[in-house]
């Protein structure tokens, strides 16, 4: 496992959500799993495209980020 990345404790119900995410984004469910401290562009476009949401949204919320 790379330095700054964990597993995550994954419940039933994250599991199969971790699956259809897996499914629509091309991205391996071991990958989803993990918590990555920054990911690449290419690996949020392709959790986007999954999403149907713009990259923007998924960074949304984050430290930093001013209220709405």
């Amino acid at each position: 496992m790379s330095r700054g990345a964990w597993a995550l404790p994954v419940t039933p119900a994250q599991k199969l959500v971790i699956t259809a995410l897996a499914e629509c984004s091309g991205l391996c469910q071991s990958r989803l799993e993990r918590k990555a401290e920054n990911p690449s562009i290419a690996i949020l476009q392709r959790l986007a495209r999954g999403l149907r949401v713009r990259v923007q949204d998924l960074l949304r919320g984050g430290p930093g980020d001013p209220a709405p």
